[in-house]
């Protein structure tokens, strides 16, 4: 397989592609939860599953390698091929990541030697860790037919030392020691298409390609202030965002994607954000896809999101590997020891998030139509809001070629409210092309994609209010904030292949593939699909539905109804139930401990989820008398997935005491009492189970 690219976007094979990359950490997860995980990021419309290689967690030691465990990237790059997934590794050697000393071993920060640059003692220790890298992936590039596309080098790679004399960066720093490291990676077998760097905030990138990113907030601020407006809700042709790394100061770049030889590529959408001991933002659904939505108004050609699949940090032998203010790279961020959930689409035991289900409208949207988008160029309005604190104009841009494309609007600002737009009669000129909008309104808080002179099947749609989801073999299938009020101006062989449904049910719904055949599944249980089957986790009950009706029932299924496109089944299923109590056991002016005792009747093989509610600054939950997890206090209750850790018959959960003199960025404030808070509020339990439904 060829993947080659224009200044537009990707081609595979000759034929326009859209990369939508997830990112999922090896060593940050379990190994026997891994085919899960990227089945569900599959379904959740993810094409590449990205990875940084955390080398603390490879060579905590010097000299001492770990390949084995949930450290075993060669499986895990397997299990992505066996999942007909691709691949970007990250492999740094720095790579930040809320990790300890970015990645580096504490060992490699006591070198005399300097570190991130062309010092002879440097380039030989980081040509050892890659030749030992390039052994675990060996055979699993593109080329040899495996999921490896393409590599990112470094990671924030900025401010070098000058030299006095001329004010220029030193030798060996920069792109020259960005060059030298792809260098060095080529000469012990590395062998991609594509290199890539990170470009935002004056980042240097050297010959690989830039990539780009943008969060709804900026938990690694150094500060318990409310933050301006994020500028990732604004729509336009910098693909740099200044609030993005902003702890390294923020830096406005003039730099417009215009007459670049390369597409516009992005690898750090948060899809999430980590919540620090300083910050503790609450991430909800429309806070990240949105994000999503302005990237692809933008002119992004790749949509990569950090970080998809949360996960925990492991503990090393000699210290935690979360980053903190005391490791030797003096972070301004204290993090968790061990969560790093991140608030993401798919949570650290595997759990499908409403902010997955929500992501996924773009995600389908890039990769079912990226074969006319991604070579579209992106044009701008002089009258479009093109700043984060502008609540008063509308945002929107057009991307089109040949009198054909899609007009984005982003009527969202996290916590903040958008006027209301009328759009009927707009004028929007572009390329010598004339598109008047349609009598509709956009409302506050929506976001939308709408198609306009579509090809569909043997027809054209001149315009819809509506945004394109999917196809499901000759049917077009958009979706809407309100299906009564579409527009569809089309002829009468486009007519027939559009079917619009709800956002909501398009949030629900997933594309598999059954007996050669396409079909939409819609679910309030999360959906996935492996080579074995399409399964579902259900809690109360199985309930689906399907577009178009399934020709034969699976084996227990009855059809029980039909509801607009969709034909709804139900299935028999075993359920387990789960009790749990809680007791205060220890308590100090400092902390206080609980002890969870669980009873479980058919659990076995279940998800048993465990929730949390406390108001105290952070919780930590105890097995065995080892540490397993923590959580800052955000007023999201703190999940549990017991079932992770074997099903124990007693957990505890030791509170950390919050105090009203804490200078803390919190969403959700606590409720002190004598100027402290520190209680477990409530506990619950909740059983789910996976069931094979076709």
């Amino acid at each position: 397989m060829e993947i080659t690219y224009n200044q537009y976007g990707f081609f595979q094979d000759g034929k326009p592609w859209f990369p939508v990359m997830g990112e999922y950490q090896y060593s940050r997860s379990e190994a026997r939860y891994w085919k899960d995980g990227i089945a569900k990021m599959k379904a959740l419309g993810v094409n590449t599953v990205a990875s940084y290689v955390i080398w603390i967690h490879h060579e905590e030691i010097e000299g001492e390698i770990n390949f084995t465990g949930n450290n075993n990237l060669r499986q895990f790059v397997q299990t992505i091929k066996d999942a007909g997934m691709k691949m970007c590794l990250r492999i740094g050697p720095w790579i930040h990541g809320e990790v300890r000393n970015g990645g580096f071993p504490d060992w490699l920060m006591q070198k005399d030697f300097p570190l991130r640059c062309n010092s002879t003692g440097y380039l030989e220790v980081v040509k050892k860790f890659f030749t030992e890298l390039y052994e675990q992936v060996e055979g699993l590039f593109i080329k040899d037919d495996g999921p490896i596309y393409a590599i990112q080098i470094e990671n924030e790679y900025r401010g070098f030392p000058e030299d006095p004399a001329t004010g220029k960066t030193l030798a060996g720093y920069g792109d020259e020691h960005i060059d030298t490291l792809i260098d060095v990676a080529k000469e012990v077998g590395f062998d991609v298409p594509l290199w890539l760097a990170t470009g935002w905030g004056g980042g240097t990138t050297g010959s690989a390609l830039p990539v780009w990113g943008g969060y709804c907030e900026a938990p690694w601020e150094d500060t318990h202030e409310e933050l301006p407006p994020a500028n990732g809700y604004i729509i336009a042709d910098n693909p740099n965002d200044a609030d993005i790394g902003s702890d390294s100061g923020r830096v406005e770049m003039e730099y417009t994607m215009a007459d670049k030889p390369f597409p516009f590529i992005t690898v750090e959408i948060g899809s999430g954000v980590q919540v620090t001991k300083k910050r503790r933002p609450i991430v909800y659904a429309s806070d990240a896809s949105a994000l999503a939505l302005c990237k692809l108004a933008g002119g992004c050609s790749a949509l990569g999101y950090y970080i998809f699949h949360g996960g925990m940090n492991p503990t090393g032998k000699l210290t935690t590997f979360q980053e903190s203010k005391t490791d030797l790279a003096c972070s301004l961020c204290e993090l968790p020891e061990k969560d790093y959930d991140f608030q993401t689409a798919i949570g650290q035991y595997g759990t499908v998030t409403e902010r997955g289900k929500d992501i996924k409208l773009w995600n389908y949207f890039a990769s079912e139509f990226g074969d006319v988008l991604s070579q579209m160029p992106t044009y701008f309005f002089d009258d479009a809001g093109n700043s984060a604190a502008d609540f008063e104009k509308l945002r929107y841009s057009v991307r089109a070629k040949d009198g054909s494309g899609f007009v984005f609007f982003n009527n969202f600002v996290r916590h903040h409210t958008m006027p209301n737009f009328r759009l009927g009669g707009k004028t929007l000129s572009f390329a010598d092309h004339k598109l008047v909008l349609p009598e509709t309104e956009l409302l506050n808080g929506q976001f939308v994609a709408f198609p306009f002179e579509m090809k569909i099947g043997d027809g054209k749609a001149k315009f819809i209010t509506a945004t394109p989801y999917c196809r499901i073999g000759e049917k077009y299938v958009f979706w809407a904030y309100d299906t009564d009020k579409v527009i569809v101006d089309a002829d009468a062989s486009a007519r027939k292949n559009i079917v619009v449904i709800s956002r909501q049910n398009a949030v629900n719904s997933y594309k598999f593939v059954v007996d050669g055949k396409e079909y939409l599944f819609v679910s309030e249980a999360p959906l996935y699909a492996r080579l074995d089957g399409i399964f579902g986790v259900f809690e109360k009950g199985v309930r689906f539905g399907t577009f178009p009706r399934l020709e034969t029932l699976p084996l227990g299924a009855k059809e029980v109804a039909r509801d607009g496109a969709f034909t709804y089944y139900e299935m028999a299923m075993e359920k387990g139930s789960a009790n749990v109590t809680s007791r205060l056991v220890g308590q100090t002016e400092e902390r206080n401990e609980y002890r969870l005792d669980i009873e479980y009747d058919k659990c076995q093989d279940k998800e048993v989820r465990i929730s949390v509610d406390f108001d105290a600054d952070s919780a930590d939950l105890y097995i065995d008398g080892k540490k397993e997890n923590d959580k800052f206090y955000t007023g999201e209750p703190f999940m549990i997935e017991l079932g992770w850790y074997g099903y124990p018959k007693s957990v505890v959960i030791k509170t950390n005491v919050a105090k009203a003199t804490d200078e803390v960025y919190i969403e959700r404030a606590h409720r002190f009492k004598n100027g402290k808070a520190n209680t477990l509020i409530g506990v619950t339990a909740t059983v789910h189970t996976r069931v094979k439904i076709i």
